[in-house]
């Protein structure tokens, strides 16, 4: 019963992961020369003196780090090695998490700092990673939740059901 929830949650957040993704890809795309020092000093997550393809390495790697996680336990799962991995997934989506919850922080700031800017598109690309990373971090909550039932939390729930069907006839 948990793994089914903690599979259909983990779908959840492959999809709100993919909006990250897209939304850290088009930003970078945008990308010039100039943004390493002027966002860099600006905001804090962000590194000085970067070319544009290095300038969002740590938050590739946060991307990267997610998918990983996401395809990890949807093997897990599949394989039926869920209890025994169980605990392993919950503390390292914790990180991954926090690690959204932080992307999420710099790419609002981000925002703010590029609102004004005349290029609608940029200002539509930087609120696109900007919603993924909320997304993903939400969602990433809702799977720390269901990893943390176990089958005897879920248990009790299905058992009153059936004794209410018992009862009813």
């Amino acid at each position: 019963m948990a793994s089914s929830i903690v599979m259909g949650v983990t779908a959840l957040v492959f999809c709100t992961w993919a909006v990250s993704l897209a939304g850290l890809a088009s930003v970078q795309d945008k990308c010039e020369s100039g943004w390493s020092d002027a966002l860099g000093l600006a905001i804090n997550g962000y590194s000085t003196g970067l070319a544009c393809y290095s300038f969002f390495r740590y938050y590739w790697f946060i991307v990267s780090l997610e998918v990983c996680l996401i395809f990890g336990l949807a093997g897990v799962l599949a394989s039926g090695a869920y209890a025994k991995f169980r605990n392993s997934f919950l503390g390292l989506f914790c990180v991954a998490t926090l690690l959204y919850i932080q992307m999420s922080d710099t790419s609002l700031t981000t925002d703010t700092l590029t609102a004004d800017a005349a290029q609608s598109q940029l200002k539509n690309r930087v609120r696109t990673w900007i919603a993924g990373s909320i997304m993903t971090a939400t969602v990433n909550c809702f799977l720390i939740i269901a990893l943390g039932m176990t089958e005897s939390d879920a248990a009790p729930a299905a058992h009153h059901a059936a004794e209410e069907k018992a009862n009813a006839v």
